[in-house]
């Protein structure tokens, strides 16, 4: 057979083609719901605390009265504790999901990469063959060029799907834990209030909620910290 530049064109096609789909796994991360869920959480759980909710806001956000309106809002969140519970354990079946997702994504990528890293080897041999013509030289310098970059973006890919997997899994257990604790912040409230053991309990499910938000979404989500 005579090599053309379209033969060589075509070489690791099948390759590059899994590779892509393989990260397109990482499109369905549910990480924005997820967080949105556990900041409203948070912001229930301070709506009786006026000092949590100074701080939050800033010197510049209280002279703007912008306190006044995240109280009313936190309050209003705070009297929808039970749906937000049940919104946390749907963020927790959804980031497991996606875990999931990625698991069974991750062979399908390493494989694509070994393929990629042999398709990079033929382009090498047929480069050291003798008397080839300069376009076609060029058109195997320029295939295995793009193939290496599709092997590095790859191999990214996979440092994350890993990262985000292990995250998901993580925030899984925290949110399970985060929706016991605000279980027993309604019991608490509904109950004999006892101040300081509510105040224990809130503090411990706010670090819990911001934990699940670091493990979801670790490369510096803008999040305020739990008060």
């Amino acid at each position: 057979m005579i090599l053309t530049i379209e033969h060589v064109q075509a070489i690791g096609e099948g390759a590059v083609a899994s590779v892509h789909d393989a990260l397109s796994a990482l499109q369905a991360n549910p990480s924005a719901e997820q967080v949105a869920a556990l900041e409203a959480l948070q912001t229930a759980m301070i709506a009786h605390d006026q000092k949590a909710i100074a701080r939050r806001m800033g010197f510049i956000g209280r002279l703007l009265g912008r306190d006044i309106t995240f109280s009313a809002h936190a309050a209003a969140l705070r009297e929808q504790m039970i749906p937000l519970v049940h919104q946390a354990h749907r963020a927790v079946q959804s980031g497991l999901a996606f875990a999931k997702a990625l698991e069974d994504a991750l062979p399908r990528l390493i494989a694509a990469n070994d393929q990629l890293g042999a398709a990079v080897q033929q382009l090498d041999g047929l480069s050291q063959q003798p008397g080839i013509a300069p376009p076609l030289a060029a058109a195997i310098d320029a295939r295995k060029a793009h193939l290496v970059k599709i092997a590095m973006i790859g191999q990214l890919g996979r440092q994350q799907m890993e990262s985000t997997r292990q995250g998901q899994q993580v925030a899984a257990g925290l949110i399970n834990d985060l929706a016991t604790h605000c279980k027993l912040v309604i019991d608490q409230q509904a109950g004999v209030r006892n101040a300081a053991a509510l105040e224990k309990t809130l503090a411990n499910a706010r670090t819990m909620a911001q934990a699940a938000i670091a493990a979801i979404d670790p490369p510096g989500h803008a999040a305020k910290p739990a008060p």
